[in-house]
């Protein structure tokens, strides 16, 4: 099966930790050809791979 998207189309990636490569290609890939991207990853997974990033989440979870 192979699904065509259309500029102007949305689609959401989801990555546990936001650092693998796969999901962030694809990503780029659909902003290059005109999708609108909305991504969703684990916050306390990328913190774990860059401790610096703990500095700069300012991010308030609801839960």
């Amino acid at each position: 099966m192979r699904i065509r998207f259309t500029s102007g189309e949305t689609i959401i990636i989801v990555s546990n930790s936001g650092i693998n490569a796969v999901p962030i290609e694809v990503a780029l890939e659909c902003k290059k050809r005109g999708l609108h991207v909305s991504a969703s990853t684990n916050l306390k997974q990328i913190g774990r791979a860059f401790p610096t990033f703990e500095r700069y989440a300012t991010f308030r979870g609801g839960g």
